[in-house]
């Protein structure tokens, strides 16, 4: 077990000192262990969850659920950020598994009664998950280096893609199992158990992780008047929240109209996430050596979300699988960096940088939020799944904006970090 009490991070290295890493060290490979646990739990509930929403109440349900889980979620990275005193990053990673776990357990015990709670449940979600990530962006901010970040990011998308793979194809086989019983109605039932039980399998991993502690964060050092880079990071963050986040929660409608039944989205979700992760070893070492690769993922992705949301047959499909989800994995391992690498360059310990997670977490959130908005809108004049067809055909242009702002970040050095830590 790790334990440690964080008072300051200490000064990293120049460039000229830092050692060229040939592997992520042991404390990132524990935090990866957790998040692959956890990406398995969250590939299932992001396709299965939002069908059982879809078909509760529709679209409107799917986006008002989403759209207060998004504001809990940024709610909660402002509570954590005036709890660190008292609590630690462990506690709150625990903390937001727990009630994560209940959201699933308010779904078996409510039934179809469900559908009346729904910003309940909203928040409820989105409050867990909005506690449980600032633990892990701070143990993964305070374990991994400017140097290392390109092989870390690049070993975690491969394993919780490995991970998200598991899921879907357990989530097909409850299916099977319960159709060939009779006994199809109750599967949603048996898979919200089983997330129920991985949510659990990550509270007592998270119980070995690092644990630190101690904040000096308030909400007016949010309102400061940004510097250029972060102006870009806000809205590199807001506009591929907007259409990552919206195409995550949608995208399983179009994929069950394609395909049919829920064992064969179960069967290609596994597919993509499989292919992703391939994808994702080559990303992180060709980044770590030629950072301009992300180029790939930025202009793939507008071409992708066209053909998916206009073509509904195996061309929307393959469009899907490669261009949307398996290229992108160069521009999230980018953007991923670039965010940490504008908090490194503020030469702030950790404590007094905590409200530019807070900005980078609210920026994607509004995104998010604005995303489902539009869906809503669409609503007004068409049906249900032309409204999903025409917010997905909305995001490319607007996912080739959250590109240019990328390139923008980019265009800095790189590898450029502060030689000194301020207090």
């Amino acid at each position: 077990m790790v334990t440690a009490t964080f008072l300051d991070r200490p000064a990293p290295p120049t460039v000229a000192e830092e050692p060229e890493p040939a592997c992520p060290t042991s404390a990132e490979n524990h935090l990866i262990g957790l998040q692959s646990i956890y990406s398995t739990a969250d590939a299932i509930m992001q396709i299965f969850l939002s069908l059982y929403l879809f078909k509760l109440g529709g679209v409107a349900s799917l986006a008002i659920f989403y759209c207060v889980r998004y504001t809990a979620l940024t709610a909660g990275f402002v509570a954590v950020g005036k709890l660190f005193n008292l609590f630690s990053t462990r506690q709150f990673m625990r903390a937001g598994l727990l009630c994560t776990a209940a959201v699933y357990a308010l779904l078996i015990a409510m039934g179809h009664s469900a559908a009346h709670w729904i910003p309940l449940l909203g928040v409820l979600s989105g409050f867990g998950v909005g506690i449980y990530w600032p633990g892990v962006n701070v143990t993964e901010y305070v374990v991994t280096h400017n140097k290392t970040r390109n092989l870390y990011f690049g070993k975690l998308a491969f394993l919780t893609n490995v991970a998200g793979a598991v899921g879907p194809l357990l989530a097909g086989g409850i299916f099977t199992a319960m159709s060939m019983t009779g006994t199809k109605n109750s599967s949603y039932y048996v898979l919200f158990g089983v997330l129920i039980a991985l949510l659990l399998y990550a509270w007592f991993h998270a119980g070995s992780s690092g644990e630190w502690r101690g904040m000096d964060y308030s909400v007016h050092s949010s309102l400061r008047r940004p510097t250029r880079e972060w102006s870009l990071v806000a809205g590199q963050r807001f506009f591929a929240g907007l259409w990552r986040t919206t195409l995550g929660v949608f995208s399983p409608i179009l994929l069950f109209e394609t395909l049919g039944r829920e064992l064969n989205v179960s069967l290609f979700a596994t597919a993509t996430t499989v292919l992703t992760a391939a994808f994702a070893v080559g990303a992180g070492h060709l980044l770590h050596r030629w950072h301009r690769t992300y180029l790939i993922g930025v202009l793939s992705a507008p071409f992708g979300l066209l053909a998916f949301a206009s073509n509904h047959s195996w061309l929307g499909l393959t469009a899907y699988l490669l261009l949307v989800n398996a290229f992108d994995v160069f521009a999230v391992n980018s953007a991923c960096k670039a965010g940490w690498r504008a908090v490194d360059r503020t030469g702030l310990s950790w404590q007094r940088s905590y409200h530019l997670v807070v900005e980078m977490e609210f920026w994607l959130n509004a995104g998010r939020v604005t995303g489902f908005l539009i869906v809503l809108g669409l609503m007004w004049a068409q049906s249900d799944l032309d409204a999903v067809r025409s917010g997905i055909i909305v995001m490319a242009p607007l996912a080739l904006i959250a590109g240019l702002f990328l390139a923008r970040l980019e265009r800095k050095s790189p590898d450029e970090i502060p030689t000194t830590v301020s207090g």
